[in-house]
């Protein structure tokens, strides 16, 4: 947006003809350009380093928890366990204003009483949570005891990274087993799949184990390329995104079957396996829009090369279609995984979620391979105008409509 926003005034000035409309629109680029950088720092901080920061926090916390604040938090969910097997909603209500003075809560435990809260409010049943606050009771119990044991040999490292992880993500195994509970599930294929969903949460931690591997790999390869004077092109980064899917998924395969004996669970390959093939087909789509983005052309029929096609702006426009056209391929099998773990048709919400965001898809690749042999801009601005008006559509419905 940044550099859009500088080649325009800068054309301004380049042009004679709007003087004071450049000394107008040209000091905000530093406020503009503050603003993204701002935005990316917090992307940055929270996509790649979320993990250190929340280990630092949970370092900080552990003295305190292992004193006093886990025996306090196992209290509060004995308590709360002889309530709700006694179906007492009035004690339940006392508890949850009860749990403001706890201090240790992981991630599933403020998620449990989120959906008591909500459970009170409609003055149903509460017994249905009794086999979930038995796993979450288990779970701090036994963390308690690991991190124990922990502090008394002084052992860091991988281990503590996964004590954290278990504290502040949905995804950890603690994660797993409880909402495992909280669903009831079945051995129905709703619930085969709302189960394999729940396992391939996981893969996001191979993506940042292979990401890490191969940042260092092709980091290495590029500055002894740039030494020899080789030339990087597309397929080097597209090499890249093909090492990341192969190295996650080796990563995730071992990590799934070493846990799976570990912790007795089952695994349902043949949905596991159509999860495989959904991520292999995002990737496919990087790796290919990479390799055949359109050639855009720099200049708009005549010498002077108009304003919004240089190079930079080019490559950027290039990243910034990737991005989108992924961000959308992902809605679309997020759509129809959605679909699947329901054990009922629905016909609206099939259409919503699935079948709409399918065709934009569709319409957008086919333009895509279009403006790959057509050198004017006119596929590729279409192109791009159909994915921005689909998110921000998207982002308003989500905001202000959905439920």
């Amino acid at each position: 947006m940044y550099y859009f926003y500088s080649a325009w005034v800068n054309n301004l000035k380049d042009k004679g003809e709007g003087e004071l409309m450049f000394q107008l629109f040209d000091p905000f680029k530093l406020i503009l350009l503050g603003t993204i950088f701002t935005i990316i720092y917090g992307a940055i901080k929270n996509l790649l380093f979320s993990r250190f920061v929340n280990l630092k926090n949970y370092r900080k916390n552990l003295r305190n928890n292992i004193l006093f604040e886990f025996d306090n938090t196992i209290i509060y969910i004995d308590n709360l366990k002889k309530i709700i097997v006694a179906n007492d909603l009035s004690g339940a209500k006392k508890a949850l204003k009860d749990f403001k003075a706890i201090s240790y809560i992981p991630d599933y435990l403020s998620d449990f009483i989120d959906k008591l809260a909500n459970t009170l409010l409609l003055e149903k049943d509460i017994t249905i949570y009794s086999e979930a606050i038995e796993v979450i009771s288990n779970n701090v119990k036994e963390t308690f005891n690991l991190e124990r044991e922990r502090t008394l040999k002084n052992q860091r490292g991988l281990q503590e990274l996964k004590m954290s992880e278990a504290y502040y993500t949905n995804t950890s195994w603690d994660s797993i087993k409880y909402n495992l509970a909280l669903n009831n599930l079945d051995n129905s294929q709703a619930s085969r799949w709302k189960i394999s969903s729940l396992y391939i949460s996981k893969f996001k931690n191979s993506l940042f184990m292979a990401f890490l591997i191969n940042v260092t790999v092709f980091v290495i390869t590029g500055i002894i390329m740039s030494l020899n004077n080789v030339r990087i092109n597309n397929y080097f980064f597209a090499g890249f995104a093909l090492a990341m899917l192969i190295v996650a998924m080796i990563h995730y395969n071992i990590s799934i079957i070493l846990s799976s004996r570990k912790l007795n669970i089952k695994i349902y390959w043949l949905h596991l396996l159509v999860y495989y093939v959904i991520i292999s087909i995002i990737f496919a789509n990087i790796i290919l829009n990479i390799i055949f983005f359109p050639d855009v052309s720099t200049s708009n029929g005549s010498e002077q090369p108009v304003w919004y096609n240089s190079e930079l702006l080019n490559l950027l426009k290039s990243i910034l279609y990737i991005v989108f056209s992924t961000m959308l391929l992902t809605y679309v099998f997020g759509g129809l995984l959605e679909l699947l773990e329901q054990s009922k048709f629905n016909l609206i919400n099939s259409i919503e979620t699935f079948i709409i965001p399918l065709i934009i898809f569709i319409s957008t690749l086919v333009i895509n391979i279009l403006s790959i042999y057509n050198t004017q801009n006119t596929y590729y601005i279409i192109n791009f105008t159909i994915l921005i008006m689909f998110w921000i559509f998207i982002g308003i419905w989500n905001k202000f409509f959905a439920r």
